[in-house]
């Protein structure tokens, strides 16, 4: 595999996992209207969780690839309006992902008892790199 093909597949990758991420977002927030009970706050733990080490995959996919773009700029093996056009594409999704993603962090909490737990793990999810929850 050359160079190019690398880099096709580290975005191809990176679209993949953040179309996985959506579509979990998407499902949550179909089964999952508010928060109201002990159940729903597990469920958004491990979506939370899920989300997190996406997130991570994300940076290294994402990292890898811009690595080798610089390389292949370097070498001349691949030209910036390729890497300009993948990167447009990996940012119009990451935006249009986001608002599914802040949706399931500003969802109503019906139980009082509930809201902290649901505010602790959004901050967790917003500010740290792995769940401590």
């Amino acid at each position: 595999m050359n160079l190019t093909n690398w880099l096709y597949l580290c975005f191809g990758l990176a679209s993949a996992n953040m179309l996985a991420a959506h579509l979990r977002n998407r499902s949550f927030l179909l089964e999952t209207p508010a928060i109201s009970s002990t159940a729903d706050i597990e469920r958004f733990k491990n979506l939370a969780r899920w989300n997190m080490y996406s997130a991570l995959l994300q940076i290294g996919l994402l990292g890898a690839a811009g690595l080798l773009g610089v390389i292949g700029l370097v070498k001349g093996q691949v030209g910036i309006l390729l890497i300009l056009v993948l990167n447009g594409a990996i940012l119009a999704l990451s935006k249009y992902a986001k608002g599914m993603e802040a949706r399931t962090q500003s969802l109503e909490v019906r139980e009082a008892l509930l809201e902290s737990q649901y505010r602790s793990i959004c901050s967790t999810w917003l500010h740290r790199a792995f769940p401590d929850f």
